[in-house]
């Protein structure tokens, strides 16, 4: 069974049991990665294929903006 099926009716408020935190921990840590694959990997591709070289995060996200890879760039700065 995957993580997201078993927490996907979980509020994590301070009243959920210690598997249900393990669960939940499990599943941000995968979207924190994907997350950092996508910044460190793709976006730098896509940036180097176009010769472009944003040195900053901040610059990194608001080309990937500007390229239309992604509609908001402060929704990845947050």
């Amino acid at each position: 069974m995957e993580v997201y099926e078993l927490i996907s009716d979980l509020d994590p408020g301070p009243g959920i049991g210690k598997v249900e935190e393990i669960y939940f921990e499990a599943l941000t840590a995968r979207l924190m990665r994907t997350a950092d694959i996508f910044m460190n990997k793709v976006l730098k591709l896509i940036f180097f294929i176009n010769r472009e070289f944003p040195e900053t995060f901040i610059d990194r996200t608001n080309l990937a903006e500007k390229l239309n890879l992604v509609t908001k760039a402060m929704k990845l700065q947050r």
